[in-house]
């Protein structure tokens, strides 16, 4: 796929699909982030097909590898994380995977506009409680590069959120998903 996704190419032919995940190449422990199921996106350009979720460890792990922490060491750096952190992040990395693949953006080498773009969404569609962005802004800052979290203009959004009336933001998603 030209000018995509370097996540996900997918080559169409008479008999299949066949999804390429460059950076699955090396692994040794499986497929992180590819299982059977894909998330199939209509768009302008064509089909796109993107894996499904893998989950919180899964999106954390490839993170950290593309980070280049030591393989012998990655399952200690995950187990850093609390449960009830992991279940935190769960709800944003599952939100962002789905923006990212809508998007056909890079979902661990996205920048701070396209952060800030999927906070608004995120805000404009009241699907989280006022507490949750805090959290997404630390979940994402934990698997992007540079320093997201501490931002200025990250930081700006959020005091700005705390302008919002907290009755427009009500409606939030399950911590579990």
């Amino acid at each position: 796929m030209e000018n995509g996704n370097p996540d996900c190419m997918a080559h169409v032919d008479d008999s299949a699909i066949l999804v390429s995940l460059p950076w699955f190449a090396g692994s040794s422990q499986g497929p992180p982030l590819c299982n059977i199921e894909n998330n199939i996106f209509d768009q302008e350009g064509g089909i796109v097909i993107t894996p499904s979720y893998p989950g919180c460890k899964e999106v954390i792990r490839e993170a950290f590898v593309r980070m280049k922490l030591p393989e012998s060491t990655l399952a200690t750096a995950i187990e850093s994380l609390s449960q009830a952190t992991l279940k935190q992040y769960n709800s944003t990395y599952k939100t962002w995977w789905e923006y990212c693949c809508s998007r056909n953006l890079c979902r661990f080498t996205a920048e701070v506009p396209q952060v800030l773009s999927y906070l608004q969404e995120m805000l404009d569609k009241k699907i989280w409680k006022y507490g949750t962005f805090n959290t997404s802004r630390s979940a994402l800052s934990l698997i992007l590069p540079g320093n997201v979290g501490s931002d200025l203009r990250i930081r700006r959004f959020l005091k700005g959120i705390q302008c919002v009336p907290k009755s427009l933001l009500t409606i939030g998603i399950s911590e579990t998903e």
